[in-house]
This record gives C-alpha cells, structure tokens and sequence, in this order.
C-alpha cells in the first residue's frame, strides 16, 4: 500500500499514549434483516492503552473485506474519536488474524507491532458496547414496588452526574471502590464515557467480578452483578418510555442525556433494577463528581491515593462513608464506619 502524504504531518501521539491497541472479535448477539438469515456481527475497534478511550469503531459483517482493518487505521489516525490527529508508536493486537496486515502497514508507515494475549481496556469496551446494544430497560414503573418518589430522585442525581462530566477526568480503566453506611458491602463503580462510546455508570456487587473483567477472564456478560445506567438520545426511546418520563416530571440534563437503568446477575435475564438497587446508583451518582473532582489530575497520583472517608447532606440527613481508587478491600474500615452508625 501507498502511504498516504497526509501521514508525514501527523504529530506523533504522547509517549504516555503512544500505544494503541486493535482487535476484532464476534459479538454475542445477531442481526437479522427483513426476512434475510441471521448473522452474528464482529466488531473492529481501536483503543488508546492507559486510558480505554475508544479512538474508533466498526461493525464488520463475517466475510468482510480485511482491507477495512487498515482502512479503519487510517482514518483514526487522521480523524480519531476523541483529541487531534495522530499516530501512534505501538500497535497491539490479540488477533492472529490481523497480524499480516498490522505488519503491511509497518513496513509503510514504521510502527512497533507487538501480539497480546491480553488487552484488558479493550475488553472492558467491547463488554460495555455489548451492555449498551444487548440490554433495552423498561418502564420504571413497571417494577414491583415502584415508588415514582424515589425515581425522581434518581432523576435528579443523574442529571446532576451528567452535567458535572466525570468521565473528563477519569477513564474507565479505574474502577472506585464505594461504601456507604447503610450497604453491607462495599460497590466497585465505573465512570464510562472517556472512551466516547457509552456515557454513564456501571456499579458492581462482586470484586471479583469486576477484576476478571479487566483481566479478560471468559465470563458471561449477562451474569454479571451489575447495576448501570446509560445516557441516551431521545430518539433511542420508546414512545412509552419517553412519555412516562415527560409524564411524571423527572429532571433530565437534556434529551440527548436520558438515564435508562438496568440490572445483571445470575438470577435472571437483563431487567429494571429494583428501588434498592435504584438507590445505590442514585446515591453512587450523587457522590462520584465530587469525588473525582477531588482527585488529582494525573492517574499515577491517583494510584498512590489511600482510601479515604466522606461526609454529606443526603435525604436530610448527615450520611458518611468510604471511597477509594482501584478495587480495593475495605470490610474492616466499613465495619468500623457501621459500628459507629449503629452504637
């Protein structure tokens, strides 16, 4: 291939983001068209290493032509999802598949192929784009016991999270550990939208769960203990939804920020979280601006940061808890923090 004259001006990317990492893997779903067989759809994606930002994306049919890959190479470099034009040093690839190609553009153009068995931010996108296009919430009201009080408040938080933007400041890639007093057991939360995709927030019952997920242990999505919302336009809505939201009064940032809630686990298939379940995201949407705000600007400080207690206003009372960056193991300081709550 020719390289194109463009390339030569492109800036090189930052050493702290220099490394890119490419894959193309099957989806769990299928796509039907009209009255056409079936087919299980692939994605190509492109990520920037050490933040999980999503550079670019596409849909590839199973015979799709595997010039796309260096197609779709190029015009990231050139036009990337998010920041300006540039190159990368390193392209990293778990697919054998790609490698002839990677190599072809090397000779071309002087990029460091390297092959990884495990590229763990590329995963955490390609589970969350899954999360994103498998799983359509329903009514709110739906549920059993809703309290159209208590969703409002929900309402409230998110449209507050989405206007503050957290994930300006952190990627993905760093899970927050949080208790509150009332919970049994600290919740592992991570901020989305860095990588551009999905904006919103995923909030995990199980440590483990979450950590094999980053470390691209087979498991299956839909299993996962996991509350999340999501923002979407409004056009991504039923008619049903949308009026039920209009309906009642629920704040939203804007319609192209609407929250839709679902709920994972083994118990049974996608479905609405119930009211508990809608509370820990609320108060979890509620708190995560302020604590990353509170974070340094730089993620190898943030590394460094030890767990730390907070203290606010909420539902009319002085509530407290812990946070903390990473997935971290916080049982004997949250059991000190509930020991004082109910002494």
């Amino acid at each position: 291939m020719k390289t194109p004259e463009w390339f030569e001006a492109l800036p090189a990317a930052p050493p702290s983001t220099d490394r890119w990492q490419v894959s193309v893997r099957p989806l769990s779903i299928s796509v039907s068209e009209g009255e056409q067989e079936s087919w299980q759809p692939r994605i190509l994606l492109i990520v920037e290493a050490g933040t999980g930002a999503v550079l670019g994306h596409r849909l590839l049919q199973p015979d799709a032509d595997p010039d796309l890959v260096l197609d779709l190479l190029l015009s990231t470099m050139s036009a990337p999802a998010l920041g300006e034009p540039r190159r990368p040093r390193i392209l990293e690839t778990d697919t054998e598949q790609l490698l002839p190609f990677l190599k072809e553009l090397s000779d071309q153009m002087g990029f460091e192929i390297r092959q990884s068995p495990d590229l763990p931010e590329l995963s955490y996108a390609i589970h969350s784009f899954e999360e994103f296009v498998q799983h359509a919430p329903g009514l709110y009201l739906d549920e059993e016991g809703a309290d159209p009080k208590a969703i409002a408040a929900f309402f409230q938080s998110a449209a507050a999270f989405y206007r503050a933007a957290p994930w300006e400041r952190i990627h993905d890639s760093e899970p927050l550990t949080l208790f509150y007093e009332d919970w049994e057991a600290p919740k592992y939360a991570v901020v989305m939208g860095y990588g551009g995709i999905i904006r919103g927030v995923a909030l995990y019952d199980d440590a483990e769960d979450l950590a094999d997920l980053y470390e691209d242990v087979p498991l299956d999505p839909s299993e996962l203990e996991c509350t999340a919302v999501t923002f979407e336009d409004r056009e991504e809505l039923s008619e049903d939804q949308w009026e039920e939201i209009r309906s009642n009064g629920w704040e939203v940032a804007s319609e192209e920020a609407i929250p839709l809630a679902i709920r994972t686990d083994a118990i049974g298939p996608p479905r609405n979280p119930s009211m508990e379940q809608l509370r820990h995201l609320e108060i979890a949407l509620y708190l995560l601006p302020e604590i990353v705000k509170s974070m340094p600007d730089s993620e190898e400080a943030r590394r460094s940061l030890e767990p730390q207690g907070w203290e606010i206003e909420l539902y009319g009372q002085l509530r407290q808890g812990l946070w903390g960056y990473g997935i971290l193991e916080v049982e004997e300081q949250a059991a000190t923090l509930n020991d004082g709550a109910t002494s």
